[in-house]
């Protein structure tokens, strides 16, 4: 797949130059693997210092020298990564910050790479399945405006309400429109927009793939609806105060609710499975 970059420069608007440098920015900030595993206590003192001297006297890289030396999980890594990435300053933020463009061209800049990324994953998406993607380097980036966003999502859940002999078709093209919205929440670090986008996507998904009869669609329906008119207002409040913190005083219990329906209805589409809450 693409990357976001990578779609820069072939149109344009950036050079190879400016795009290593913005690169290069982005990763000078980032804590060494070492540094976190110290900060955060997820290593012992006695073993950091034998994987450092390991890596001086060997000449490795320190996450080869903690595998040779057998201190190195998958779960340490995990969380490793978890608080690089938290930490990690988004790329369009780093352009914006250089002058290389502004927030209208880095909107509309987005918005082409999502819509050239959306149809290449149609042209590819013959018998509609779901995918649950991994996060890519840029992917805090794929988006589109909200305003757009809002309105493609508007015609696609009509859609799928109305077209049922081709719902599962619809549905697919729903989940990949909210996940780019979800996209945005992710750029702007709207962290309960984003886990709601999220919820939302995981529950059509569930009972899309459930097989389940009209009866599970409309129970859904109110749900769902209901959870995008919160969705829409905490974006709002969100786009004009800069954050979700004003809304999220005065709503959370009504948040939760949501959450929690979403929650009964992947449920009873998967029985005897745990659902995660909303923090």
């Amino acid at each position: 797949m693409k990357l976001f970059g990578e779609f820069l420069v072939e149109k344009g608007l950036l050079s190879e130059q400016q795009l290593l440098e913005s690169v290069i920015e982005q990763l000078s900030v980032l804590p060494s693997v070492p540094e976190v595993l110290h900060k955060h206590g997820l290593l012992g003192h006695a073993d950091l210092l034998k994987a450092l001297k390991y890596q001086t006297k060997h000449k490795v890289d320190f996450v080869r020298a903690c595998r040779i030396l057998n201190i190195w999980t998958a779960q340490l890594e995990a969380k490793v990564q978890q608080i690089v990435d938290e930490q990690r300053e988004p790329i369009g933020q780093i352009f914006i910050k250089k002058g290389l463009m502004d927030s209208d061209q880095l909107t509309q800049a987005l918005q082409d790479f999502f819509h050239n990324l959306a149809a290449d994953q149609l042209k590819n998406d013959h018998d509609f399945k779901f995918e649950k993607s991994e996060p890519a380097f840029f992917d805090s980036l794929s988006a589109t405006p909200l305003d757009e966003s809002r309105f493609e999502i508007q015609v696609l859940m009509a859609q799928v309400k109305e077209d049922s002999e081709n719902r599962r078709m619809h549905a697919s093209n729903l989940v990949k429109e909210l996940s780019c919205l979800k996209g945005i929440f992710r750029f702007i670090r709207a962290e309960a927009s984003e886990k709601l986008v999220e919820k939302i996507c995981s529950t059509i998904q569930v009972q899309a793939e459930s097989n389940s009869e009209q009866s599970g669609w409309d129970n859904l329906w109110p749900v769902a609806d209901e959870s995008l008119t919160v969705l829409w207002d905490l974006a709002d409040k969100t786009s004009a105060n800069g954050s979700e913190e004003a809304w999220w005083s005065e709503n959370k219990s009504t948040y939760h609710r949501i959450y929690s329906s979403l929650d009964e209805i992947t449920s009873r589409n998967q029985p005897g499975k745990t659902v995660p809450r909303a923090a």
